[in-house]
């Protein structure tokens, strides 16, 4: 079994005897060691007390805090096992509680404000200072044990106790383990003297509990043939109001016979027909070049003539060739320069048109592909308004099939399912498949979405891909999981400069890559911690 045993410690406390109250705190930290505790949640301020009101600002009382908690440091550093405890501390003037876990001797993380702490991803640490009221703490207990039901996970409570002012306020020293919707320890409220309870958690148990789904951009509270429509109707309304904001009847895009540009004329064609606007308004331009298969290329074609709209093509290859000869590049090398002159190409041939017809460019580009930087920066990486920025590889196959497979007509019909079951590829060399160079999209897709979601560490994302994708039966071997996982983080932490000057575009799903308020980050950000962590699994 793989276990884990939490502790939950209610000191006594004297409020502002920091040094008192330390010792009560190392008295637990041995007692909660000599019972086999890995992680042990102490009160929130319980180094100050949480009742000092205004001074727990004052710097005297600051200072004795901080040489406090060294003392608690150098008293517990010979302990196994992990100790939570936090103090205020003076944050431009305001007064800001820091929560840190003790390891060794020495401070293994930090947070703020009484946020929860996440030691482990199977659990949730929750410090407080919270006065009671009668009747509150059988609601919280009830909501407790109810989210760690919810959430697959054990949960470890921990509030003030004895020794905290009655000025005002009474504190029960209330504290529970609940684990999976199973209370397994709980405190005496108003004890008089401290609490300390423990519970073992099995940690192997609890991850097999967790329904964790394959897809995870697919609901599962709603129909799905609801949740395209309502996403396609967010695609068509948030081109809509653009549209009618810079009053433009037009739109171009390029159009390949792939997947992202298909649901990219489809939100468009759906935009037109709610403004009532003319489909000829939609230009669809098709550029083949060096690795443009006849498949879809047919598609592309096909898709755009039975949809009605305005049709043109305009092949790159001369061009191509023009600009490799100008910046002396042999054509023979099918290097990064070769693939990425195409894409800047056909994004100069786009933007140039867009002139010319005074309307917008609409990009592509998705969500998977934004996370990975598969995109050619400045190329098709580029637009006037993106539509898909927040749908992912993955959830657009099934949007496209859900149109496919309730359209009346049939010519579409037929088009879409092909393009859908086309391999993915950028077409930029003969026989290219964007899979075989970054890994499989559900993958990416999956690990995306519960880094973005839960900030799950990659150790957790590990664990939970190999109880969907892995085993003995699985899709993958624990070291495919392990090698594309570590090129998700490189790639995810490396690629920001391509996300902080992506176009504008609707979020339709629950993550988000923007740079305006949905996802801010350095884009010289390293990736060192994440990579090492891939490196261990």
């Amino acid at each position: 079994m793989n276990k884990i045993t939490l502790a939950a410690a209610v000191p006594t406390v004297k409020p502002a005897d920091c040094a008192l109250n330390v010792q009560h705190l190392v008295h637990l930290a041995h007692k909660a060691a000599s019972l086999g505790a890995d992680i042990t949640l102490f009160p929130s301020l319980c180094i100050t007390g949480a009742t000092c009101g205004d001074l727990a600002a004052m710097p005297t009382l600051l200072n004795e805090a901080e040489r406090q908690l060294n003392s608690f440091m150098q008293q517990t550093a010979p302990l196994k096992g992990t100790f939570v405890v936090s103090l205020p501390y003076r944050s431009n003037s305001a007064s800001r509680v820091s929560t840190v876990a003790i390891s060794g001797g020495a401070i293994v993380s930090q947070v703020l404000d009484n946020a929860p702490m996440n030691l482990c991803d199977d659990i949730i640490l929750l410090p407080a200072a919270t006065p009671d009221v009668a009747g509150e703490y059988v609601r919280l207990r009830r909501s407790l044990i109810s989210r760690s039901e919810n959430e697959h996970k054990a949960i470890v409570f921990c509030n003030c106790g004895f020794g905290e002012s009655t000025t005002d306020h009474v504190f029960s020293g209330s504290a529970l383990i609940a684990s999976n919707g199973t209370l397994l320890a709980e405190a005496k409220r108003f004890a008089i003297d401290e609490q300390l309870i423990t519970a073992d958690i099995d940690l192997d148990a609890l991850r097999s509990a967790q329904a964790v789904s394959a897809t995870p951009f697919l609901p599962v509270d709603q129909p799905l043939d609801d949740y395209f429509e309502e996403i396609l109707d967010m695609q068509s309304t948030a081109l809509a109001t653009r549209l009618l904001h810079i009053h433009s009847t037009k739109v171009i895009l390029g159009i390949s016979g792939g997947l992202d540009s298909t649901l990219a004329l489809l939100a468009c064609v759906r935009t037109f027909d709610r403004l009532d606007y003319d489909r000829k308004g939609i230009f669809g331009i098709t550029m083949p070049g060096f690795g443009t298969s006849g498949r879809t290329y047919r598609n592309a074609l096909a898709l755009m003539q039975s949809l009605g709209i305005t049709m043109q093509e305009i092949p790159i290859r001369d061009a191509c060739l023009q600009h490799f000869n100008d910046i002396g590049i042999d054509p023979a090398n099918h290097d990064v320069t070769y693939e990425n002159s195409q894409a800047r190409e056909r994004t100069q041939i786009l933007m140039d048109l867009a002139n010319k017809e005074n309307a917008i460019v609409i990009g592509t580009g998705d969500l998977s592909e934004i996370a990975l930087g598969w995109c050619t920066f400045n190329g098709d990486h580029m637009a006037m308004y993106g539509v898909n920025g927040s749908i992912p590889k993955t959830l657009m196959q099934h949007i496209v099939r859900h149109i496919a497979n309730t359209t009346t007509d049939a010519a579409v019909r037929d088009t879409l399912l092909d393009i859908v079951d086309t391999p993915i590829s950028p077409e930029l060399v003969p026989e290219q498949k964007t899979e075989n160079a970054v890994g499989p999209y559900e993958l990416h897709d999956f690990f995306l979405w519960h880094f973005m979601t839960e900030h799950a560490t990659p150790r957790r994302i590990y664990h939970l891909a190999q109880a969907v994708f892995g085993g003995p039966e699985g899709k993958y071997t624990d070291e495919e999981l392990k090698h594309w996982l570590r090129t998700f983080f490189r790639r995810f932490i490396s690629q920001q400069f391509k996300r902080n000057c992506m176009p504008d575009g609707p979020q339709v799903t629950a993550i988000s890559l923007s740079p305006r308020g949905a996802w801010e980050m350095p884009s010289d950000a390293a990736a060192t911690l994440w990579l090492k962590e891939c490196d261990e699994l």
